[in-house]
């Protein structure tokens, strides 16, 4: 027999006989791998073999639903991985192998992430404020939290709202009260419904006893509103206050918060100052009262004649004001059209004076106060016993509660005054009806330890000597305020030089603009839009910025 035929038929012996159409390779040989061929084969002849897909598994994709993607064909195992991912099916091998897949870059969604991680990636986005529209749509419960849960585990742009609503609907949430205490600690002049639940009736009792006006305390407090028989009409409603007085006047009850807060109840067109007490110098303020609402009374012009000896000149001076205090009566300017400005000594003594213990006379009417501004931490007046090298602090804000229609006088924005120059002193000459002036000079003619730090010191021949009610009186150049009368004041010597609170001292006009901001947002701002051109100007010299 020739070689050719031997190696025919060695090939006939060796090579497996082909499968039929439909046929397992089950049947194959499973010599030399065959049956792995064959089946490959018929993945590629995309020819069904159950045998080969429960033998073979990984030549199938994708794979049977729970399978592994490290089952399939190796170049389909990657896109098999990114199908798990986007379907949040888990699979431990497509984690190892794929950890890209797993673990985003910073910023992007927690879509990308393992599925068994997923939860907890949104829940770290919220917590940290941080932006996912894949975790908003897919886990909506950490943005709109069931009742009771905590604004902190909603979206982070949502947050704000959702304290506010809890403020508002009076449900208690520490995350809230930490992360926007502005909801709870209200501005001066915002209402008492802002603050924590739990602080309300405090907040409450404090606007009714600084003679507040609050809406939502009428509402919610009527028991603060309506005082007990024989109580002080200074604690019912502000609204409601000089009714009561006058109720206690045609009763003829005595009320003394109504006698110094409504004496015009008390003097009557016609009725004279003799009637009042003679305590606490009573006359002699019902007697300013009666001058300046032009209410003839003899006695009056026959014991004080002085109130009656000169003209009635504040229209030349409509920023001027007259304080009346607890301690004594005090100068003051009108700043903005809702503060005064006057020094601290007037309404300050180891605490602040409360607001319904202060009026304020200015542009011909009088005025109660909302808030008595002090600075409080930083107070070296008392007594002016402290180190003349620390600032004195003699100045003080009153926020009043209705605007003034007067004019208003301009603060500081540059450093003035000079040494040298001269400026325009004013006083009451007689409360409420005539002011009295002086030009003198910016000097250092004062003694050696007379001044604080942020005074300077004023004199000469004409110099008006600051008694009392001039404490807090305004110092002008060129028609804006530069000082204001500070220091002891009379003391029985005569002097010809006093000291000023320096307004344009950095340290008093910071403050000055902290006090002036201190209701901007709310229904009473107290300021108008040149005193905010005002404010900007300010921050330009204080900072050096807009």
């Amino acid at each position: 027999m020739g070689r050719l035929p031997i190696l025919l038929l060695l090939a006939l012996v060796i090579a497996p006989p082909a499968l039929a159409l439909g046929e397992s390779c089950s049947t194959t040989s499973p010599e030399n791998d065959a049956q792995h061929q064959c089946c490959m084969d018929k993945v590629a002849a995309d020819d069904q073999d159950d045998w080969c897909q429960e033998t073979y598994p990984e030549l199938y994709s994708p794979p049977l639903v729970g399978s592994s993607c490290g089952t399939v064909s190796p170049d389909s195992r990657k896109e098999c991985c990114q199908t798990k991912v986007a379907d949040n099916t888990q699979d431990d091998w497509c984690a190892e192998k794929y950890p890209e897949l797993y673990d985003p870059l910073v910023g992007s969604s927690c879509g990308t992430v393992s599925p068994d991680s997923r939860e907890e990636c949104c829940q770290t986005k919220v917590a940290e404020n941080t932006q996912d529209d894949w975790c908003k749509k897919h886990y909506p419960e950490l943005y709109d939290p069931l009742v009771g849960s905590s604004c902190g585990t909603v979206s982070p742009d949502s947050r704000e709202e959702c304290c506010q609503t809890k403020v508002a609907e009076n449900t208690q949430d520490d995350w809230c009260k930490k992360h926007y205490p502005e909801l709870y600690d209200p501005l001066v002049g915002s209402s008492c419904g802002t603050v924590s639940p739990d602080s309300r009736k405090e907040c409450c009792q404090t606007k009714v006893a600084e003679n507040t006006q609050d809406d939502w305390c009428k509402k919610h407090y009527p028991e603060l509103y309506e005082p007990l028989v024989g109580s002080s009409c200074g604690t019912v409603s502000p609204d409601s206050r000089e009714e009561c007085c006058q109720t206690k006047v045609d009763d003829n009850t005595q009320d003394d918060w109504c006698k110094k807060h409504y004496p015009e109840l008390y003097n009557l067109p016609g009725s004279s100052c003799a009637s009042v007490s003679p305590t606490d110098n009573g006359q002699y303020q019902c007697c300013v009262d009666k001058v300046a609402a032009d209410d003839q009374d003899d006695w009056c012009q026959e014991t004080y004649p002085e109130l009656y000896s000169s003209e009635d000149n504040t229209a030349d001076y409509p920023w001027m004001a007259l304080v009346r205090g607890p301690f004594e009566d005090c100068a003051g300017s009108l700043v903005a059209p809702g503060y005064i400005l006057t020094a601290a000594q007037c309404v300050y003594n180891g605490s602040a004076a409360a607001a319904e213990d202060v009026s304020v006379w200015v542009g011909g009417k009088w005025h109660t106060v909302a808030a008595v501004l002090a600075n409080r931490d930083n107070a070296q007046f008392q007594e002016f016993e402290n180190s003349k090298s620390q600032p004195s602090w003699d100045i003080a804000m009153l926020a009043l509660e209705e605007d003034s229609n007067a004019s208003y006088v301009a603060l500081p924005i540059s450093d003035v005054p000079d040494m040298g120059s001269w400026v325009d002193q004013t006083a009451w000459q007689v409360p409420a009806r005539t002011v009295e002036t002086a030009q003198v000079n910016v000097w250092d003619g004062c003694p050696a330890d007379y001044l604080w730090a942020d005074q300077f010191c004023a004199g000469g021949s004409g110099y008006l000597q600051a008694c009392p009610a001039d404490k807090g009186a305004p110092m002008l150049q060129s028609n804006t305020q530069v000082g204001l009368a500070s220091g002891p004041g009379c003391d029985g010597m005569t002097s010809n030089y006093g000291a000023f609170i320096k307004l344009a001292d950095k340290g008093v006009l910071e403050q000055i603009t902290v006090w002036l901001n201190s209701r901007e947002g709310t229904d009473n701002s107290g300021l108008d839009d040149n005193v905010r051109a005002w404010l900007q100007e300010a921050n330009t010299y204080l900072y050096g910025r807009r």
